[in-house]
Formats: structure tokens, sequence, C-alpha cells
């Protein structure tokens, strides 16, 4: 859990450096000829993944100038290379300031540490140097940091106006993700998409997610800096440690790296819907030998609202209050939070999951946690007359005779995730009102006994992490009510799964975001104006695709960086320039 400050990290490498040319052409050279999946993205393929227009420092100077009161640590993760005398080469910005007689470990500015860390510093197992974003974000977890969760960052993004801890993270609403409805991502175990773009590691990492928890496409992660958990990182690893150490042993872009920052928001996503769903079937209802009669489908039904001779049950999106602003006003103040200055969120986790209406052609994130606030907005929706906003329970179907508990819970998480899972918790959602999850959750007289019944019933142990079960594909058996519970002593199920919700927290925000792709000096320069009469925009972000006269775009690009963030940051060499 953060303590309300965040540290930044970002990912830089400086294609223009000739140790890290020298070092590219080497690693392309010794590649050559060999049987390998991997793309050779190198300087004459992909000179736009390596191009540099001075973007860094004017990135940290943007984050300094609007974030630098809420975090104490930068962290500048940068390529070294090996040599044959068994040293290696750090890549270090040339505008730093070394003019102490021995360069320093960290510079400051203010309150604010600007770390440097070397790849071979984290990496596990690094193969001389990599010069692949997704093997070098796949080893995040590994980077040692004061704050979790932290920010990752490029060296083209860049914040463009004051924005505060909770524009990313809160202790009342969760991690912030930031995702576009109206563009999905499919899942492939094999995609033949270009190597060197991202299509091929967000399908490889979607088809990983279905194939744990159910087929769908999912939302395309917002090309901004993200918010991170480490500790959910870990986890990442643990369930796909072989996938992670491929990705990370691939020095160019290659066939199926894993794409970390969406592994990581869709993990979370994915973790919370498990997590209703397992609560409601095996820790409400199933007994516990994981059996669940027809006693208990009969309760189950009812719960959803079914009548007993009913077949097929409608269910309607239902509007809530968990993100009325008077309500969110008052759970920041219980916090000691401050509000976001740029975000608005769109959805909570305390309202269920949000892929459930993505599948059909919305484009938008519809706002169903507003209550009141959303009937006054003059594009409001008539819930009733969107054929989008209900879904249908077959009973066959989706609660089948003779499965145990367990059984039950991966046939609604998995094997039938949105035609049966995903209207479970529009239908329970409903049953529990306007607020909370109550319907989701075990009675209180719900005791899981590690001994003889009778024995005192503790709190769940403060330093135990409650989760379930890490693994590539759900094995039913480890999700039995004893399995989990295992070691846990004896405790009262509901306050288990209430704790083990408490890491998996999220909100979708919407924040005036900016992409921007130099391609031309024409369409670099009118990007930029635009962006200079946006008043409105938070966050930035500059992609390289130059086809035609690339010094000229180079040109307009620093005109613009050194006009918006004209201010050098203290651990800055003031002497040092470079020609616009």
């Amino acid at each position: 859990k953060s303590s309300g400050e965040l540290d930044v990290v970002w990912i830089w490498t400086n294609g223009s450096d000739p140790l890290f040319q020298s070092a590219i052409s080497h690693a392309e050279g010794h590649t050559q000829g060999l049987d390998t999946k991997t793309s050779r993205v190198g300087l004459s393929k992909g000179a736009k993944l390596y191009r540099d227009h001075d973007e860094l420092r004017y990135s940290l100077r943007s984050v300094l100038l609007h974030f630098g009161q809420h975090t104490s640590n930068f962290h500048l993760l940068t390529t070294d290379v090996g040599s044959r005398y068994g040293s290696r080469f750090g890549i270090l910005p040339q505008w730093l300031d070394f003019s102490s007689s021995a360069a320093p470990q960290a510079w400051r500015d203010g309150g604010v540490k600007l770390n440097l860390v070397h790849h071979s510093q984290f990496f596990e197992n690094l193969n001389n140097s990599t010069f692949n974003s997704f093997s070098i974000e796949s080893q995040l977890h590994r980077v040692t940091t004061a704050s979790d969760p932290l920010y990752v960052t490029n060296d083209d993004f860049f914040f463009t106006k004051n924005l505060a801890p909770t524009d990313f993270y809160s202790s009342a609403y969760g991690i912030v993700l930031r995702m576009d409805p109206g563009l999905l991502v499919s899942g492939d175990e094999w995609p033949k998409d270009t190597p060197s773009g991202e299509w091929q590691p967000l399908k490889y990492s979607n088809w990983l997610l279905s194939e744990r928890f159910g087929e769908r496409s999912r939302p395309y992660m917002i090309h901004v800096a993200k918010t991170i958990s480490p500790a959910i990182l870990r986890e990442l690893d643990e369930i796909w440690p072989d996938e992670f150490l491929t990705t990370a042993g691939h020095r160019f872009r290659g066939q199926r790296d894993v794409y970390t920052t969406f592994l990581h928001g869709h993990y979370i996503v994915e973790r919370w819907r498990e997590l209703l769903l397992w609560s409601w079937v095996v820790g409400r209802w199933g007994k516990d030998d994981d059996t669940l009669g027809e006693a208990e489908l009969d309760s189950m039904w009812d719960d959803l609202g079914g009548m007993e001779t009913e077949e097929s049950l409608l269910i309607y999106v239902q509007l809530r209050k968990t993100l009325e602003k008077a309500r969110m006003k008052e759970a920041f103040r219980h916090t000691n939070e401050t509000e976001p200055t740029a975000t608005e969120y769109v959805f909570s986790s305390l309202d269920g999951y949000p892929y459930a209406l993505t599948h059909r052609p919305l484009g938008f994130w519809p706002k169903t946690g507003q209550g009141a606030d959303a009937a006054l907005e003059e594009d409001r929706i008539d819930w009733d007359k969107q054929a989008w906003a209900r879904c249908k329970i077959q009973r066959s179907m989706c609660f089948p005779k003779g499965k145990s508990a367990s059984e039950m819970f991966v046939h609604l998480m998995h094997t039938h995730a949105e035609v049966c899972g995903d209207c479970v918790i529009q239908a329970l959602l409903g049953a529990s009102g306007q607020l909370g999850l109550e319907a989701f959750l075990p009675p209180v007289h719900r005791i899981r006994y590690a001994g003889r019944k009778g024995r005192i019933v503790n709190d769940v142990d403060p330093f135990s992490v409650p989760r379930l079960p890490l693994s590539k594909v759900p094995d039913t058996d480890s999700f039995k009510l004893q399995r989990v519970l295992n070691g846990a002593g004896t405790i009262r199920v509901r306050d288990w799964v209430l704790r083990a919700m408490e890491r998996y927290r999220f909100v979708i925000g919407d924040t005036p975001v900016r992409f921007g792709m130099l391609s031309s000096p024409l369409t670099t320069n009118r990007f930029f104006k635009k962006i200079q009469t946006d008043d409105s925009l938070a966050l930035l972000t500059v992609n390289d695709d130059v086809r035609i006269k690339a010094d000229m775009v180079d040109f307009i690009f620093r005109e613009f960086l050194e006009k918006r963030w004209q201010f050098p940051s203290a651990w800055e060499n003031v002497l040092y320039t470079t020609e616009l």
C-alpha cells in the first residue's frame, strides 16, 4: 500500500550514443544466421525505436514540475554493455552534472532524488545487454523502489499540468487504470503481427490471460505511463516464470514477448472478478467438503432473483452510488488524500466487472456507479431501453447439476465466462443494492476450522497475503475451500475474502490525453499547435514515426520541448547544450 508518494521509473535508451550503436550492431551480427524467432529490430530496421530527441531531459522536467511535491524518487533504468575485459560500461545522459570530483550515485533536486540503475543491476539473467523494451519491462519487479505502487514511464511521456497521487492510485479505490473500451485486443498463441510493433505481444499476452481466466478480447491500455504494483508483477512472474524468462532473454523484440504492463492491468481486473465469483460459489454456498447439492443450487438461483420454476433470468444493469461525487469526496477525506486533479473515476471495482459490456460495440465506459450524478448529465442513458445493458442467464447452462463447488466456480469463471459468469456478477450487484458487495460475500457465521470445531476464531494474519491459487490454467482442486485457506487457521471466510479483495482494487480513470505520431514537419507543426491551445491536457505521449525530413522534425520537436519546459533541473549541467 502506498504512503501517498509514488516513485517514478523511466525506461530509457539513448540510440544516438556511440557505445549503444556499437553494442546493437555487435548484437545484430551475433544473431545473424541463428535459428531464432527473435526479431532483430536494429538501427537500420527500427531507427525510430532508438532515435533520440533529448526527450528524457524534458520528460524529467515535466514530472518534476507537475508532480515533484508528491514523490521522493526518480529511477532511470538505462543500458550498460559488457566488454571483452569483463568490465561493463553504463550509458548516461550527457546533460547530467558531473562537476563533482566523483560522480554521485544519485542526484537531487530539492526533495527528489534521481537514481541511475543499469540493466545488469536488476536483470535476473542479462545476456550482455538488451535493446528490447518488453524485455526490460519483464524485469521491473526486480528494481528496488520505495513505493508500491509506482509510476512507470518512457522518455516520450510528459506531464502537462499539475497532478495528484490520486490521479494514479488512492487508498480509497486502488490503482487507476486507463483503457480504451473501443479498441479490443484479441488473443493469439502464435500471432503473425510484425515483431517490431506492439500488437504481437499484446495478442500473446491476452492469450495467456484467456487461458487462465476465460477467453475474451480485452481493452487496449492507453499508451501513456502506467501505475504498476511490484507485488502484482511478482505474482505474474510466479504464474508465468518461463514466459517472463524468455522475454527477458530477447535482446530484440521477438516472437511471444510478454507485454508486462498490459498483462499487469488486466490481471488485476481478472483477479478481482475471480474473487467475486469464488466468494459467492465456494465461500458462500459450497460446503466444507466442496459439495454443492440441489438445495444450494436453488438458493443460488434465488440469490440471482430467479423463481424455482424459471429456466432463464433476464438481468438488467443497475445504477449504483459508489462514485457519486459527494461520496468520493468523503472517502478521500477519510483516507486523508487529495482528490484527483485531472482524472475522472468512471468505473470502480466495487461495481463489479468492467468488461462485461465491452464485447458489445459501445466505445465508452457506461457510468453505472455515478448514481444521482449520472442522472444530471446531458447524455444520460435510459438503461431499460439499452439492449447492451441486459443479459440472460440460462439455468441449465450456467448451473448444471452434479458439479462440486470448485467445479461450478471454474465453470462460471472460465468455461462460460461471458454468457454465465459476467451475467451472474451483474445479477449479484443488483441484489447487493446501490452500494457494497453483500450478495457476493460469505455469511458472517461461515467459519473455516483449522482443527476440531469449537476452537477460537482468529483474525486473518495481518502479515499473510490472502489470494487464490497462482496457476497458468485453472486447476479445479486448487480452488476448494480447504485448499485455498490451508494454513490460514480458524477464521471467518468472509474476513479472508475481504482481505484478499484489498489487493486487487482498481478504478478505471479518464484523463485528458493526447498521443502524437511525428511523421513529417507538417504533421509535427500541426500537432504541437494543438497542444499549445489545449488547457485541459494532462498527459502527453509523442512517438517518433518520422519518414521524411527527420532533421527538420527533430528541430521542431526540440524547440517545442524547450519552450514548454524551459527551466533546468538541479541535476542538469546548465553549460550543456544541444543545437536546435
